[in-house]
C-alpha cells in the first residue's frame, strides 16, 4: 500500500542541522509482559525518539504517565504504531488521545495498527467523550476531542515487508508475524487478527519491533542487518511451573497452553536464534513474561540470550533510553 505522508514544515539550515545532531533514541516505557498488571514493570510501550521527535511503538495502560515520567509531552507526538489490539498493547490508547486534547493539542495524530485498530478508538473515544464534554463545557473553545486522534487499519499480509509510513525522519516497514498464527482464518468482525512488527528506519539507525510474536521467518527478514532488535521474551518453563501449581489442568491441558507459548512467543533461544540469523548489532529485551516478582528470573533470561547470541544483549527497565 502507498505510504501516508505525513505534511513537510520548512526549515532553515540551522533547524535541519540541529535535528541531525539529535540523532535516534530509543525509550523503553513499559517492559512488562501479558495483561498482568505490575508494580516493577508498566505495560508495553516504547518510543522512539528521532530528530526531537517521539514516535510511539504500542500503548499499553498507563502509557501517557509514563510519556511525562520519560519528559516527553504526549501532544508532541510524530505517530504511534499498535503492534497488535491484545489490551496489554493498546489499552492506553484513547487515553493518549484524551489527554493530548486536555494537553492543547491541534494536531491529528495518526494512529497505524491491524485490521481493528479504527474500529477500536473510535469506540475508546466515544466512551470518553462523556468526561470530555464537562471539561469543554468548563473550559471554552476546547473544539472537538475527537478530532485530535484518528487510526488507520493496515492490511499486512505473510508474504514480506510492506512500508506503512514515511515522512522527513522516518520510513517504517511492517510484517505480519506470528502471534496469531491459531486465529490465521478467524474473522471476529473487525477483519483479519493480525500482529505486526515494525522496521524503523531512520537517517543514523534501524531499529525492529518485534511486539508479540513467535518464530516468524517473516520477522527475520525485516530485521536483517538492523542495528538495534527490540524484542519480546518470554520465561515459558518459569509459566509453566506456575500452571502445574495452580493445579486444575490435565497433563493434555497443561501440554497445549505450553505448545501454545513457544508458537506464540519468543524463549530466550529463540531469540538468539532470531538475532543470529539476522546479524543484528544489538538485542534490546522487553516485555518480560516472567513469574510475578520473580528478579532472577530476568537474569536468567538475559544470560540464556547471551550463550547463544554475539552480538550486546541489554536487559531492558522502564524509563531507560538507549
Amino acid at each position: 500500500m502507498a505510504a501516508p505522508l505525513a505534511a513537510h514544515q520548512t526549515e532553515t539550515p540551522d533547524d535541519s542541522e540541529q535535528r541531525a545532531k539529535a540523532g535516534t533514541k530509543i525509550v523503553l516505557l513499559g517492559t512488562g509482559g501479558g495483561p498482568r498488571l505490575r508494580v516493577d514493570r508498566a505495560q508495553p510501550a516504547n518510543l522512539l525518539v528521532v530528530e526531537g521527535t517521539p514516535y510511539l511503538i504500542d500503548c499499553g495502560e498507563g502509557c501517557v504517565t509514563q510519556l511525562r515520567k520519560s519528559g516527553h509531552d504526549p501532544a508532541a507526538l510524530g505517530a504511534v504504531f499498535l503492534t497488535h489490539l491484545h489490551l496489554d498493547h493498546s489499552a492506553g490508547t484513547a487515553s493518549l488521545g484524551a489527554f493530548r486534547w486536555t494537553l492543547g493539542a491541534q494536531d491529528v495524530l495518526s494512529v497505524f495498527g491491524p485490521p481493528g485498530t479504527a474500529k477500536f478508538l473510535d469506540a475508546g473515544m466515544e466512551y470518553l467523550s462523556l468526561p470530555g464534554s464537562v471539561h469543554a463545557t468548563e473550559v471554552r473553545g476546547m473544539g472537538s476531542m475527537k478530532n485530535v486522534i484518528r487510526a488507520q487499519d493496515l492490511s499486512v499480509d505473510s508474504k514480506g515487508a510492506v512500508e506503512i509510513y514515511r515522512d522527513g525522519r522516518v520510513r517504517v516497514q511492517a510484517v505480519n508475524n506470528s502471534h496469531f498464527y491459531h486465529l490465521a482464518k478467524v474473522d471476529a468482525g473487525f477483519g483479519a487478527i493480525r500482529s505486526y512488527s515494525y522496521r524503523i528506519d531512520t537517517s543514523d539507525r534501524s531499529v525492529v519491533f518485534t511486539g508479540d510474536t513467535g518464530p516468524s521467518k517473516a520477522l527475520e527478514r525485516l530485521a536483517k542487518n538492523t542495528d538495534v532488535l527490540v524484542t519480546e521474551v518470554m520465561d515459558v518453563d518459569g509459566i509453566m511451573a506456575q500452571f502445574e501449581e495452580r493445579g486444575g489442568f490435565t497433563a493434555a491441558q497443561l501440554l497445549m497452553i505450553e505448545k501454545q507459548m513457544r508458537a506464540k512467543h519468543l524463549t530466550p533461544e529463540e531469540v538468539a536464534k532470531l538475532a543470529t540469523a539476522a546479524n543484528v548489532k544489538t538485542v534490546l529485551l522487553t516485555h518480560f513474561t516472567t513469574p510475578d516478582g520473580d528478579k532472577a528470573a530476568v537474569a536468567q533470561i538475559t544470560a540464556r540470550v547471551r550463550a547463544g547470541f554475539d552480538g550486546e544483549v541489554i536487559a531492558g527497565e522502564d524509563l531507560q533510553a538507549f
